[in-house]
């Protein structure tokens, strides 16, 4: 019965159910044909100069890419990612050193930044590059992937597990003078493995900033933005030795407050490579960094928007909401504590009863009884950060197909109407709602395990790296997870003692496999 609900409140976003239905899934190929007409096809990117990551356009063409749709779209989503990854990748807006993104590039080349570190920028770039490492093998991609959880997890992270906010572009000595370098400082420091390494990060040229140099790797080929080469042995010695020297100098500032929305961020892209990376290290991390916000953040059934040195600040917004229900769900298919879907449920309740526009679909930015608002305001579009109207939307798919509770789905529909309304004109402006239309268009399968041994489930894992879409979530639960909502604890093995698996469609489980090689049968069918 429930699963017959979802169906139908699936039925419904497509238009059957509601003749006055708004969504139309041609409005993702528009949104394309916009980021194109902007997209630099020399250097990447989509402006001239400056040049900023724009991370959710970015996040809308990984998604289209692996969508399944016309293979020349799929084939041009792919190459515009990839190039802008390559580009930043090995520009100087990526710290070469010390791994992170800078806030921006001021020149078209991606060449000199501007010094500021924010959090976000690290975290959603980490979920797209760590999705991209695992699909294309890219050693670019990979490396950025490795070097920027290193930044959030020494850099960024605070003793009591939460992220910070921002480091500052400048120390006393001046606006990114950390991470510049003098040639004879590094010849000094690297006396024989010199050569190879001023080759690789472009010392040999001129100066890039004020007869100082910013390190960078020569520019992708845009031709085959993918082929790299493989860095000389000795260059993984010289970086530290170069890191080791700059932790000398002086810091710039670091801005300690924790805010919801952005640590949640950070949460997702850890939990992404947790799994891309098989580092154990980032899932502890995001596990953390939950466990901080559902203790601080999470008082009296509200979120908090942020905190600083352990005091609460204001009650949270929407952003924080959605965000945070988001990253629980990517946490959880990075490994299963029933705790993160018992608090993605209840952050998810708070956020509908709170925020949601019943009339007319959607969700305010501020709560209903936040009596400093005159006017609510509802928006749809992205700015720096993801709208928050489209990861609500996204988040509540999802975990409505995994519990099977159709009131998420339904809500996200109402949302999902008002939204594409509001898109209608400049559709690549609501990126973050375009790749929530592309989720209720074309939902990715999921993968439901249960019973075995943690290493039998890690099989089926990896089964559904090969046979299933990048796009597919699986889920790992083990036997003694409890309590689950009725749709996962239907999902019971015959014999514990065996992983056995569900494939589920658009909420609908398919038979129960204990064989691995029945997925690729099942995913084909």
């Amino acid at each position: 019965e429930m699963r017959k609900q979802l169906g139908q409140a699936l039925g419904d976003i497509l238009g059957g159910g509601d003749p006055a239905s708004k969504v139309d899934a041609s409005l993702i190929e528009r949104a394309c044909g916009q980021i194109d007409s902007s997209f630099d096809a020399k250097l990447g990117g989509f402006s001239d100069a400056p040049k900023f990551p724009h991370a959710t356009g970015l996040a809308l063409l990984l998604e289209v890419g692996a969508s399944g749709m016309e293979a020349e779209k799929t084939e041009r989503a792919d190459q515009m990612l990839d190039l802008t990854l390559s580009a930043m990748a090995r520009g100087g807006v990526f710290d070469h050193l010390g791994g992170g993104f800078f806030r921006n590039a001021v020149d078209k080349n991606w060449t000199i930044p501007n010094f500021e570190k924010m959090l976000y920028d690290s975290a959603m770039l980490l979920s797209i590059y760590a999705r991209r490492a695992q699909a294309t093998g890219n050693p670019d991609y990979t490396q950025a992937s490795e070097r920027t959880v290193d930044f959030l997890l020494q850099d960024m992270r605070l003793d009591n597990g939460g992220f910070a906010t921002s480091i500052a572009a400048d120390n006393t000595d001046g606006e990114g003078l950390h991470y510049l370098w003098s040639r004879d400082e590094v010849k000094g420091a690297l006396e024989d493995d010199y050569e190879v390494f001023a080759e690789r990060y472009g010392l040999q040229g001129k100066a890039n900033l004020d007869r100082l140099w910013h390190l960078r790797l020569s520019p992708p080929d845009a031709e085959s933005p993918r082929t790299t080469d493989e860095p000389a042995p000795s260059i993984e010695a010289s970086r530290t030795r170069l890191l080791a020297i700059r932790a000398e100098r002086e810091a710039p500032s670091r801005d300690d407050k924790i805010l919801t929305a952005w640590n949640a961020l950070a949460i997702r892209g850890l939990a992404t490579a947790a799994v891309t990376l098989q580092r154990g290290d980032a899932y502890a991390a995001a596990c953390a960094a939950v466990d901080y916000l559902r203790e601080k953040h999470w008082q009296n059934g509200r979120l908090l928007a942020s905190s600083v040195a352990g005091a609460p600040g204001v009650d949270g917004y929407l952003d924080d909401y959605a965000f945070l229900v988001d990253a629980l769900l990517v946490l959880l298919s990075a490994g299963w504590r029933s705790e993160d879907l018992t608090f993605a449920c209840e952050i998810a309740d708070a956020m509908i009863a709170h925020f949601e526009d019943e009339k007319r679909g959607g969700f305010f930015f501020t709560a209903a009884d936040r009596d400093a608002e005159i006017v609510r305001v509802r928006g749809f579009g992205d700015d720096a950060l993801p709208n928050g109207n489209g990861i609500a939307i996204q988040a509540l798919l999802e975990l409505g197909y995994l519990t099977g509770e159709s009131r998420y789905v339904e809500v996200a529909t109402r949302s999902l109407n008002a939204a594409c309304g509001a898109a209608e004109r400049w559709p690549s402006a609501h990126a973050t709602v375009m790749t929530a239309l592309l989720d209720a268009s074309r939902p990715a399968p999921r993968l439901v395990v249960r019973g075995g041994t943690e290493d039998e489930q890690l099989v089926w894992r990896v089964a559904a790296g090969t046979s299933l879409t990048p796009r597919a979530r699986c889920y790992l639960i083990p036997s003694a997870a409890g309590p689950l909502p009725a749709a996962l604890a239907e999902c019971q093995p015959g014999d514990d003692s065996t992983a056995t698996a569900w494939l589920f469609e658009r909420g609908e489980a398919g038979p129960a496999m204990i064989e691995v090689g029945a997925l690729a049968a099942a995913a084909a069918s």
